[in-house]
């Protein structure tokens, strides 16, 4: 059968469509990467320049120290242990500088055979003629300080880490990365975003191929509804499969990194492996929560209704979040402890997994030195009347509307503070289901009071 001029039309409209979807989407999934992989390697190169400090040696940075310090040999010595320690970590350039009469001079470094042979034996106390502002400017600060460095040695990402030693004297701690090798990485993440996008593509096809052919047999408004009800139970199944098929590789993967962490002697080398793990843990809570909630909505998820005691419920939880809670130096005020005890209608598993939830939060994203506060209003004859409150930074208004979102965070996915922006979507649908209710008052300053309804026995 010849393809008319209308089909033909109708193919490069929907091919350009595409294109301009994937072409979108590896850009939005790029920026959303890129940032977050420079600050995990900010953060690799300040650990490494921090790390070099235990190999360097004893009584090396003092106000007495000179070039003939130190002898030749042990010079040598030196400099091919900072060449092992900068192969192992990545970096460029591994360094310590000293600022004596205002003028910068390397103490330590990593070298190539030419450095060692032109400078006569190594680093030790070799004058750095034309430092940058911001090499002085590094030692009056407290932190760690970045610059993309352009100089005479080449284009670098560059950390300056000050430190100070045993008599006062002030040292700085440097460690470069090549630019080009940044970009690399970089480069590679957009071909990863991009494989993504084609991903999410290919995953769209069966929703649009569902759509074409139920247009043929049922009338506008009732396609609409089951389209709707298809992509719905196509994301769910897609989320369930991933879920599966995601835990299984990652769970070897945090399997064989601790086994590597346990046989391995390097400090170094330990702490990156415990980075992985770390990372890897994360990953691992953020699949359980999007299995957990596909569950909820797709309606896989069983609640089984009984008479239980909240007293007991809230005590088995707080026993998990204390040790969190005393890490924080987070004060927890339980006015619910001295009250006789209270029957709920509820699933226990799933109410005591919502009330950790909002516990953790509560938690987590307090002030230093808070506290949590909880109690509850007994004037309601069916309803128990739950309140959790903190002493956090509070909500905006726009935050509070969103907060029970699914991967809404209120503004903390830009802090160190692990999540994964799930927890009170999930205890949403659960206390929900279980017929009871949940909210959030707040104001900007003065913290959050969480509340939860829950059916009274």
């Amino acid at each position: 059968m010849a393809i008319t001029v209308a089909q033909i039309n109708k193919i490069y409209l929907t091919s350009t469509i595409y294109m301009v979807w994937i072409i979108a989407f590896t850009i939005y999934n790029y920026q959303e990467h890129k940032t977050e992989l420079l600050n995990t390697l900010d953060t690799r190169l300040e650990l490494a320049a921090r790390n070099f400090v235990n190999i360097l040696p004893k009584n090396l940075h003092h106000k007495n120290l000179s070039k003939n310090s130190i002898s030749k040999s042990q010079d040598l010595e030196f400099v091919k242990k900072f060449n092992e320690y900068a192969k192992t970590n990545n970096i460029h350039y591994i360094y310590s500088m000293i600022m004596k009469n205002n003028k910068i001079f390397f103490v330590a470094s990593n070298a190539t055979e030419e450095d060692i042979t032109k400078n006569d034996g190594g680093f030790y106390f070799y004058h750095y003629d034309d430092a940058a502002p911001y090499i002085y400017e590094s030692f009056k600060n407290k932190e760690a300080s970045f610059h993309n460095v352009n100089d005479q040695w080449g284009s670098f990402r560059s950390v300056f880490v000050p430190l100070q030693a045993k008599d006062g004297t002030v040292y700085v701690i440097g460690a470069d990365v090549l630019t080009e090798d940044i970009s690399k990485l970089l480069f590679d993440e957009l071909i990863h975003a991009m494989v993504v996008s084609l991903f999410f593509i290919v995953a769209t096809i069966p929703l649009f191929i569902a759509y074409k052919s139920k247009v043929h047999h049922t009338s506008k408004l009732k396609h609409q509804v089951s389209v709707a009800e298809k992509a719905n139970e196509i994301k769910s199944n897609f989320l369930t499969s991933m879920s599966h098929e995601l835990r299984t590789p990652l769970n070897s993967i945090l399997g064989f990194s601790q086994i590597l962490k346990i046989t391995e002697k390097d400090d170094v080398k330990k702490n990156n492996i415990q980075e992985i793990i770390n990372a890897g843990n994360h990953l691992l809570e953020l699949i359980n929560d999007i299995l957990n909630l596909s569950k909820i909505e797709s309606g896989n998820v069983d609640i089984s209704i009984d008479n239980y005691c909240f007293n007991n419920i809230l005590n088995s939880a707080l026993s998990m979040i204390m040790p969190v809670a005393e890490r924080h130096s987070i004060q927890i005020d339980n006015k619910v402890s001295s009250l006789p005890d209270i029957n709920i209608n509820v699933d226990e598993v799933r109410f005591k997994q919502a009330l950790l939830n909002i516990l953790s939060n509560a938690v987590k994203y307090n002030s230093k030195n808070g506290k949590v506060i909880i109690d509850i209003s007994p004037n309601d004859k069916t309803m128990l009347n739950l309140s959790i409150l903190d002493s956090g930074k509070g909500l905006t208004a726009e935050q509070q509307i969103k907060i029970f979102k699914p991967f809404e965070r209120a503004g903390a996915e830009n802090s160190d503070i692990e999540g994964t922006g799930l927890g009170l979507a999930i205890s949403k649908e659960l206390i929900e289901k279980m017929g009871g209710s949940i909210g959030v008052e707040s104001e900007v300053g003065k913290g959050s009071r969480f509340w939860i309804q829950i059916p009274l026995s």
